[in-house]
């Protein structure tokens, strides 16, 4: 079963998958301010190393903090 998830950019649509949710899917408009967003950030972890593993530790922390709390992370 699939959702849609709750964004408030019309350029953007999220689905998720699962209960809890096993599997997200982001669909976005090309050239959006929220891709270029996601490109920019994904760009920036690539190309320090150091940041991308800082930003792994801290979601992994989230997400066994926070485990039925999705908001949260």
């Amino acid at each position: 079963m699939s959702t849609l998830g709750r964004t408030t950019e019309p350029a953007r649509i999220y689905l998720r998958k699962g209960m809890p949710s096993i599997h997200h899917l982001h669909i976005m408009v090309m050239g959006s301010g929220h891709f270029r967003d996601h490109i920019f950030f994904r760009d920036y972890l690539i190309a320090h190393p150091v940041k991308m593993r800082e930003h792994a530790c801290l979601k992994y922390d989230l997400a066994r903090r926070f485990t039925n709390d999705r908001d949260v992370h």
